[in-house]
C-alpha cells in the first residue's frame, strides 16, 4: 500500500496470537473487510494528492497502524463478546 513499515502488532505475532484464540463471528469480519475498504479509497487520493513522496509515505504509515490498532481493537473486542 506503500508504507515504509509493516505495523508491530503484525511483525511481532500479537495479531495472530490473539486472532487465532478468538471466535469472531464471520458477520464481524465481514463489517472490517468492508470498513477497512472504504478507509481505504479517501487514502488513495490523499496519496495521489500529497505534495511529495515523504508526505504520502507519511499518510500510508499513520494509515497501516491505525488500521492495525482498529484490527486488534475488533479482536479483543470481539472476542470479549463472542457467543
Amino acid at each position: 500500500m506503500g508504507q515504509r513499515a509493516t505495523p508491530r502488532t503484525l511483525l511481532d505475532g500479537t495479531a495472530y496470537r490473539v486472532g487465532t484464540a478468538t471466535k469472531g463471528s464471520r458477520a464481524l469480519w465481514e463489517s472490517a473487510e468492508k470498513r477497512t475498504h472504504a478507509d481505504k479509497e479517501p487514502l488513495k487520493q490523499r496519496l495521489l494528492a500529497a505534495g511529495n513522496r515523504t508526505d504520502a509515505a507519511d499518510m500510508a504509515d499513520r494509515w497501516a497502524q491505525e488500521q492495525a490498532a482498529n484490527l486488534l481493537a475488533l479482536i479483543r473486542n470481539g472476542d470479549r463478546n463472542a457467543d
